[in-house]
């Protein structure tokens, strides 16, 4: 079975430069290869050493390798702000069973989650059918890593 448009719709990535300290989207992922990232300061092309492959930078970003970079996706849920909320955000939220918390989301065996920082708790699944109003995304641990303190 395809997927539906709005599953469509949903599925986009970000990525996190090391070498830029930069957030952008990506706008197309070479398996094994690196990303096309949108959002970050344009570079060259790239020609490979043997001349087989040349990868032309867009003028609104550029080609980065996999080694240079931290590739992440949306959930597809939004949080009670209507923020998008993505893999590596690092959430504040209230719960009957855990009061006020702060975790980041994780994906792990082909689901999200809300993880206590330190990646040994599971908090929770977070899904399409999960109930967002009390999520807030306050930042990302690449953009934010004060943020981390309190986990």
């Amino acid at each position: 079975m395809f997927p539906s448009s709005d599953y469509d719709k949903s599925r986009k990535f970000r990525a996190w430069s090391v070498r830029d300290n930069t957030m952008g989207l990506v706008k197309v992922i070479t398996i094994g290869v690196g990303a096309f990232i949108i959002g970050i300061p344009p570079g060259p092309d790239v020609v490979d050493a043997e001349r087989k492959i040349t990868i032309f930078a867009p003028a609104d970003g550029r080609f980065v390798s996999m080694n240079d970079l931290f590739l992440m996706s949306f959930t597809g849920l939004l949080d009670r702000q209507l923020r998008e909320i993505w893999e590596g955000d690092i959430i504040d939220y209230w719960s009957s069973i855990h009061g006020n918390k702060r975790g980041v989301v994780v994906f792990q065996k082909g689901s999200f989650y809300l993880s206590a920082y330190n990646w040994r708790e599971i908090l929770g699944m977070i899904s399409s059918d999960s109930d967002t109003t009390g999520l807030s995304v306050i930042g990302n641990i690449y953009e934010h890593p004060h943020l981390r303190q309190g986990f």
